[in-house]
C-alpha cells in the first residue's frame, strides 16, 4: 500500500513539476517525500514520459548535435559545455531546485569526455570503445536532466518559448515532429537581398518569421526593433536598404497555429 502511495506521489510531483519549479504543493510533496527519494533515474523515467505526452501540443526542447561519431567528440563536448554555461547564466533558471546539483553532473561528463576523447586519439581499441560510450552517454542520459528542466520552463512559458530556449543554448522543434526549415539568401541590388525560405512536409499556412543582425552573437540583438523584419504568409521576402561593405546575418523560422519551429541555421552575405 505505501508502494502505491509513493507511486502515486511521485506521479503527482513530476507533473506539478511540468507547471514550475516553484509551485506550492509540488514543494510540499518534495518534502514529504525526501530528497534522498528523488533520484535522478526516477526523475527521468517520469519527466520522459510527461514530455513524450505534451510534445504533440507544444514545442520539444532539443540539442543539435553535430553527430555522434568519434572525430565529432570535441565539437560535442563543446556544444555540452556552451549549454552548461549558458544554463548556468539564464535567469530563466534561477531558482530551479536541484540545478547546481544537475549542472555539476553535467560538467563532470563533459570532462569524462574530453580526457576520453584524448586518450582515444591513436589510442587502443578499448580506448575507442570508451569514448563511444562517453558519446552515447553525454547524447542521451547525460543531458536528459538540464532538457527536461528546460523543458518544464518551456511547457509553463509558452508565450516566452523561444527566449527561454535562446537563453540556455537549446533548440525548439515544432509539435507533432516537423522539421525546422530549409533557406537561402541571395543579392539581388545594391543594399538588398532576397530571403528564400522552403518547408519540407508542412502543407497547412503558416506564417514565416524573418531576422537579422550584425552581431550574430549577442541574441538581444535579434530582436532589436531596428533590425525587425515584416513576418510574410510566403517563404520568401525581400530586404532592401541594408548597410553597404557589412556582413549581415538572417535567420528564419515558421509559426503553425501560434507553434513557433526552429530558428534556422544562422546564414550571412556581406552586403555590396
Amino acid at each position: 500500500m505505501k508502494a502505491i502511495k509513493n507511486y502515486l506521489f511521485y506521479k503527482l510531483f513530476f507533473i506539478l513539476t511540468v507547471f514550475g519549479q516553484n509551485n506550492p504543493l509540488r514543494n510540499k510533496l518534495r518534502k514529504k517525500l525526501g530528497n534522498g527519494h528523488l533520484t535522478s533515474h526516477i526523475q527521468g523515467i517520469y519527466a520522459t514520459i510527461l514530455m513524450v505526452i505534451v510534445s504533440y501540443t507544444h514545442p520539444r526542447v532539443r540539442i543539435k548535435w553535430p553527430g555522434s561519431d568519434l572525430k565529432d567528440a570535441p565539437e560535442i563536448a563543446n556544444v555540452a559545455q556552451s549549454i552548461h554555461d549558458k544554463c548556468a547564466a539564464s535567469s530563466w533558471l534561477a531558482g530551479v531546485i536541484d540545478l547546481a546539483t544537475i549542472l555539476s553532473t553535467l560538467q563532470g561528463l563533459i570532462d569524462d569526455l574530453v580526457t576520453k576523447a584524448a586518450k582515444a586519439e591513436g589510442g587502443s581499441k578499448t580506448d575507442k570503445t570508451n569514448l563511444e560510450d562517453a558519446i552515447n552517454v553525454m547524447q542521451t542520459s547525460g543531458t536528459l536532466d538540464i532538457i527536461n528542466i528546460i523543458q518544464a520552463k518551456v511547457y509553463a512559458n509558452k508565450d516566452s518559448a523561444q527566449a527561454i530556449v535562446d537563453s540556455c543554448g537549446v533548440f525548439l522543434k515544432l509539435a507533432g515532429g516537423r522539421d525546422a526549415q530549409v533557406w537561402s539568401v541571395k543579392r539581388i541590388a545594391q543594399g538588398s537581398v532576397e530571403l528564400s525560405g522552403q518547408v519540407k512536409g508542412i502543407r497547412s499556412r503558416y506564417t514565416a518569421q524573418w531576422q537579422r543582425t550584425l552581431d550574430p552573437d549577442n541574441i538581444d540583438s535579434w530582436y532589436e526593433r531596428a533590425n525587425e523584419i515584416i513576418p510574410t504568409t510566403t517563404g520568401k521576402t525581400i530586404i532592401t536598404g541594408l548597410p553597404l561593405g557589412r556582413e549581415v546575418f538572417f535567420r528564419y523560422r515558421i509559426i503553425i497555429a501560434g507553434e513557433p519551429g526552429d530558428w534556422s541555421d544562422v546564414i550571412s552575405l556581406f552586403v555590396s
